[in-house]
């Protein structure tokens, strides 16, 4: 699930596919020097945001919530998989190089 609020913008909760966790990280990466936030995350919330039913057996891994105007990202994870975790510190990495501040709770 993220939660996003990118320059006053603030869409509901979308969420992501554990399968695109990479993709969507790396294009909000990606997203975050863009002069055109909004249509950026028009084409974020096509590109990434579940639109099949949610079923009963479906869960919730954890979160991305970021704010951009504030320069601060915050995963929390539980019960991922290594590759996933890899994943994540190594865009958040790349993120706290554009003057981020980056916290991770991933159990």
């Amino acid at each position: 699930m993220y939660n996003l609020t990118l320059d006053g913008s603030h869409p509901s909760t979308i969420c992501v596919e554990i399968s695109n966790l990479r993709p969507s990280l790396e294009s909000l990466y990606e997203m975050l020097d863009s002069e055109y936030l909004s249509e950026y995350l028009s084409d974020f919330i096509s590109d990434f945001a579940r639109t099949d039913e949610i079923m009963p057996e479906d869960h919730t891994l954890g979160f991305v919530i970021i704010n951009s105007k504030k320069k601060h990202l915050s995963f929390a994870f539980n019960g991922l998989k290594e590759n996933y975790i890899k994943d994540i510190r190594e865009i958040g990495t790349k993120i706290q190089q554009k003057g981020y501040t980056v916290e991770y709770d991933i159990e």
